[in-house]
């Protein structure tokens, strides 16, 4: 078998590269609806408090396609944030499996 050029052996490389990091990284709309779980279930426990914005989130996908997701928060002049582990289901919703709300 012929060993193939340096440039296609990077040209391969970097393609597989990039389907890598596209793997990887969720979409804007997977992270709303992580963000929407998050903060419906957030809503649920804490009703009187001030919740920020999805730009104001902190949203990581992780490799086993867990979605972390930081809420912060205003209640009773303090502040705190709601952190959350959510996972996509086959309907394409996202179910929370962790929070470090009680």
């Amino acid at each position: 078998m012929p060993i193939p050029s340096p440039l296609l052996r990077t040209a391969i490389l970097a393609f597989g590269a990039a389907v890598a990091l596209a793997a990887c990284g969720g979409s804007k709309e997977d992270d709303a609806k992580a963000f929407n779980a998050c903060l419906t279930m957030a809503k649920t426990k804490l009703p009187k408090a001030e919740f920020a914005a999805l730009d104001k989130a902190k949203i990581n996908s992780l490799q086993d396609g867990t979605v972390a997701v930081v809420i912060p928060y205003k209640l009773d002049g303090k502040d705190a944030n709601v952190d959350c582990n959510t996972q996509k289901q086959q309907d394409q919703s996202f179910k929370v499996n962790y929070s470090n709300l009680p």
